[in-house]
Order: structure tokens, then C-alpha cells, then sequence
């Protein structure tokens, strides 16, 4: 009965407790890996939103398959710069939403 129960509480939280201590030792290496997004968007990891963006404007019409068919690189070069630009906004979006939120 209450053993029982008690032994399942003390599994749920050493359970979360490991979950925890994962996605604490992980959050720095997906915290580098975002940053790197700043350098293939060739700007300095301090940029505005703005400024990544028209980063990649420019790289995405040099890079974008359509405007190099020939080339065959071309179109991974484009996703890493789109996917990096994307992860980008939406991680300052995310920050403006909390801004906001606090500002309640």
C-alpha cells in the first residue's frame, strides 16, 4: 500500500532527476551548435535579427540552386543557410515572446 507508493514517488524522481541532468549536460553543446549559425551566416554571434537577415538575402541569392543549376553544392550550401537563418529568427522570436510576457 504506502510503501508501494512511497517507492513509485522516489522512482518518478530519481526518473526526473536523470532526465534532468541529460538536458542539462546537453544544453551547452545545442547552445554552441546554435551559435554556429551565426557563422554561416557570416555575421559576428552579436548581430541583430536584422542584420542575419539581410546576411541572408545575400547569400541566399548567391547560393540558391535556381540561380546555380549547374552547381552541386549549391543547394546544400542554400539549406545550411536557410536552416541557420530560420533557427535564428525563430530563437529571437522566442525571446521577444518572453520579453512580452514578462512586461504583463
Amino acid at each position: 500500500g504506502a510503501s508501494l507508493g512511497l517507492f513509485a514517488v522516489i522512482v518518478v524522481l530519481v526518473a526526473g532527476m536523470v532526465v534532468l541532468k541529460y538536458f542539462e549536460e546537453s544544453y551547452d553543446v545545442d547552445y554552441d551548435d546554435f551559435l554556429e549559425n551565426y557563422d554561416i551566416l557570416g555575421v559576428p554571434r552579436t548581430a541583430t535579427l536584422k542584420e542575419a537577415k539581410s546576411a541572408f538575402r545575400k547569400l541566399s541569392l548567391k547560393w540558391h540552386p535556381d540561380k546555380n543549376p549547374k552547381c552541386k553544392d549549391c543547394a546544400e550550401k542554400y539549406i545550411r543557410i536557410a536552416t541557420a537563418h530560420k533557427q535564428i529568427v525563430d530563437y529571437e522570436r522566442g525571446v521577444l515572446h518572453l520579453k512580452n510576457q514578462r512586461g504583463r
